[in-house]
């Protein structure tokens, strides 16, 4: 299975990282002579959230258990596979079931953040959409009727997100709200626990998944069944009229 891809940068590549640096990204060296990389073991960070988020933080991926790996090195059309071993430490306490557990769960928490914060961009980009079409529409008499259902539906949006994660929230404000209708903040900080030691989750960290996952899985149904109801109905009256899609 592959775990993680790396490369080296391009021109385009450098030009992003000077106009915005973007720390999560790791570049491979590639200059004449000896490279030197160190893979921190870990699997790739979560999705960014487009938008102005200043208090989003994008999740490190869970840092692998102790095994046998293979990397594949590729320049061109050429390539050379190298297999390693990663070794527990030989300080450590822990079994392998234990290691494997906590990143079993790691693993559900990283799937479920990332899925979250790529849905959450998909109900921004709508809302945007939708916001854009319900300006446009207004303009005309005839089409106010679906200028209406526009903003409805991008309101309806937006009441779905803020019950997965608050959008705009001033830098220095995350500590002062309830951050019991903030799971994918909770969520978030879920990790570090989870890690804190080498032994297996415990009962309470199961239960803190349990609840967050059940809260935040509550909102994406809820914005899957907008989409392929409400949303679709609205797209067929645009068809109807000859105008775009929101998609």
């Amino acid at each position: 299975n592959l775990l993680r891809e790396f490369t080296s940068m391009e021109g385009e590549d450098r030009q992003k990282q000077k106009e915005k640096p973007d720390k999560s990204i790791v570049y491979l060296a590639a200059n004449a002579g000896w490279n030197r990389f160190v893979w921190d073991m870990r699997l790739p960070t979560s999705p960014a959230l487009k938008g102005k988020d200043p208090q989003f933080e994008r999740l490190p991926g869970p840092t692998v258990t102790p095994g046998a790996y293979q990397l594949i090195l590729q320049v061109g059309d050429e390539a050379q596979t190298q297999p390693f071993n990663l070794v527990k430490d030989a300080t450590s306490s822990a079994s392998d079931e234990d290691l494997q557990k906590q990143f079993d769960l790691q693993m559900q928490i990283h799937q479920l953040y990332s899925e979250a914060s790529e849905t959450i961009n998909s109900m921004r980009r709508h809302r945007a959409q939708l916001t854009s079409l319900a300006e446009r529409l207004s303009q005309a008499e005839e089409q106010a009727g679906l200028g209406e259902q526009a903003a409805a539906l991008s309101q309806r949006i937006l009441e779905i997100e803020k019950g997965i994660f608050i959008p705009d929230l001033p830098e220095g404000w995350a500590g002062r709200v309830n951050q019991g209708t903030d799971p994918l903040r909770r969520l978030g900080a879920l990790p570090s626990v989870v890690g804190l030691g080498e032994f297996p989750p415990t009962t309470q960290a199961y239960a803190v998944f349990d609840k967050l996952s059940g809260m935040i899985r509550q909102r994406l149904k809820a914005y899957a069944a907008l989409r392929s109801g409400e949303i679709a109905a609205f797209n067929q009256a645009l068809v109807e009229r000859g105008i775009g899609l929101v998609g």
